[in-house]
């Protein structure tokens, strides 16, 4: 998920309070949650990957996108500075899911 202003998911996300780089070979649906050090869930948000234009001789060629966090919480206020947590659950479909934990420092 990228916000506005961004020039493509192969870029940094502009305006980005945290962001992770991910290197695929596969499509996937992608969960966020971002957690505060309470536990309480600030933020959720839902994205898509697909790879296009690729070829059999490319099946196993990774492909690089961004997942961003804007830093704000799910009513679009600007969270205060902290550690939150990401938990992120990648669908790859046929019942393989991988889930993914990361810490997340604002200043």
């Amino acid at each position: 998920m990228f916000p506005t202003g961004s020039a493509s998911a192969d870029t940094l996300p502009a305006g980005s309070a945290a962001s992770i780089r991910i290197v695929t070979t596969s499509c996937y649906a992608l969960t966020v949650r971002v957690v505060n050090a309470d536990s309480d869930t600030v933020r959720t948000f839902s994205t898509r990957f697909s790879i296009f234009n690729r070829t059999e001789g490319e099946k196993n060629r990774g492909v690089s996108s961004y997942v961003a966090w804007d830093g704000k919480d799910d009513q679009g206020k600007l969270v205060g500075p902290g550690r939150f947590l990401w938990h992120m659950d990648f669908d790859f479909g046929l019942g393989r899911l991988r889930r993914y934990r990361g810490d997340i420092m604002v200043p």
